[in-house]
């Protein structure tokens, strides 16, 4: 029974027992006027995430049931749901920007956060806005103008977010490569204290 509101928000323990905050049952919640109040990209972008997320936790339900290696397309599945989970969480007292929270879905909804492991996915939400601030201020102007897709809105979006990746990316290997010069001198390091003790025993 759904009681004549404008919406109703329910809450789930386990959801919150599993650290998710807030703990909201999207399947059970509801809202009649949320979308009426939105930029128009934010509808559009937010539109297709509870099916998704409803969908995910019953994957996710079932591919615990089951034994086996699974298929590239459910591991892509399952990868997507728990970052839209990720995403899902909040901080309290830390509304979202509005233009953050578009740069985000739409680095959801094209699959840039894919290419990210869960710590830059974090470091994503929290740095986006001044990235974007710091190298095209102006399109958040046009955002904040226009507040729907278009094709100046969406190039835009696509040009920052593959610049942002782009760096993330860049740093992972650099730091990749300092890992690999730090081993070889571990390496060179080790070799040379065997030397001199097998010195000093001859």
């Amino acid at each position: 029974l759904v009681s004549m509101t404008d919406g109703q928000i329910m809450l789930d323990a386990a959801l919150f027992g599993e650290g998710q905050r807030p703990a909201l049952d999207l399947g059970l919640s509801v809202s009649r006027v949320g979308t009426k109040v939105q930029w128009p990209i934010v509808k559009e972008l937010s539109g297709p995430l509870r099916l998704e997320y409803l969908q995910f936790k019953e994957l996710q339900r079932i591919s615990k049931l089951r034994s086996g290696a699974q298929t590239d397309e459910v591991l892509d599945q399952l990868k997507s749901g728990e970052i839209l989970t990720y995403l899902l969480r909040q901080d309290k007292d830390a509304p979202f920007n509005l233009e953050a929270l578009v740069l985000i879905l739409y680095g959801f909804h094209k699959k840039y956060l894919h290419k990210l492991n869960m710590d830059e996915v974090n470091e994503f939400q929290v740095k986006i806005l001044n990235f974007t601030k710091e190298t095209n201020p102006e399109f958040l102007k046009l955002l904040r103008e226009r507040k729907k897709m278009d094709e100046d809105v969406e190039k835009g979006l696509t040009d920052i977010l593959e610049a942002y990746i782009s760096k993330i990316l860049g740093k992972r290997q650099e730091g990749s490569g300092n890992l690999d010069e730090g081993n070889e001198i571990v390496s060179n390091l080790g070799k040379d204290v065997l030397d001199e003790a097998t010195t000093k025993q001859s």
